[in-house]
């Protein structure tokens, strides 16, 4: 069995998993799926930086020819490309910087 990992958003996160999380999230699958083994046999855990001034990713362009584009907030595997494809085609067409961005 695999299940996605639970989000649990603090100020100063700890690198350890959460076993009361785990088990949580086992209690609540109990209720409506029957699995042969329940045990967890591995976990892990991933600590994402977050923006807290609203913005949803960091643009930066420290020198002509370099660009940094973080800060995606634990998203990244899912908004990176297609983000960059927007940013890159506003860096190739900044006329129409609307319909990119």
């Amino acid at each position: 069995m695999f299940f996605n990992p639970s989000v649990f958003l603090c100020p100063a996160p700890e690198p350890f998993d959460k076993q009361l999380i785990n088990q949580l999230i086992l209690d609540y699958l109990a209720g409506f799926a029957r699995f042969p083994n329940e045990a967890i046999i591995e976990t892990w855990n991933g600590i994402y930086a977050k923006l807290t001034n609203g913005e949803g990713y960091i643009h930066l362009e420290p020198e002509q020819g370099v660009t940094i584009i973080n800060g995606l907030g634990g998203a990244g595997m899912t908004l990176s490309f297609g983000l960059c494809e927007k940013l890159v085609a506003h860096k190739l067409h900044p006329t129409r910087s609307g319909q990119y961005l």
